[in-house]
């Protein structure tokens, strides 16, 4: 599981949570520092942001993720299409005709 946290409104999850969930080998700096006190005594741990963890979610080919990023392509984007495609258009990436 995931450690996270909620502060004024915002979800931040524990960078070393994240990285045994996605089985990164490498640190990560989190946007956020907390002293918390841990096994090893008080140290500053690292959180980060909603934003990050997504990111790092859709980058991540670890096989368990796949049915992640496949719920998010089925049950979130086609709600937001119609910007999708804006934004597509705006870096001419695809054209603005339709048929």
């Amino acid at each position: 599981m995931i450690e996270s946290i909620e502060i004024d409104g915002k979800i931040y999850f524990q960078t070393i949570s994240v990285s045994k969930f996605l089985g990164l080998q490498t640190r990560m700096n989190g946007e956020l520092k907390i002293r918390s006190k841990t096994n090893g005594g008080v140290q500053n741990v690292g959180y980060l942001s909603e934003r990050q963890f997504y990111r790092l979610i859709l980058k991540s080919r670890k096989s368990f993720v796949s049915e992640i990023k496949e719920s998010i392509i089925e049950e979130i984007l086609p709600f937001h299409l119609d910007l999708i495609r804006d934004i597509l258009q705006s870096k001419g990436i695809i054209n603005g005709k339709s048929n």
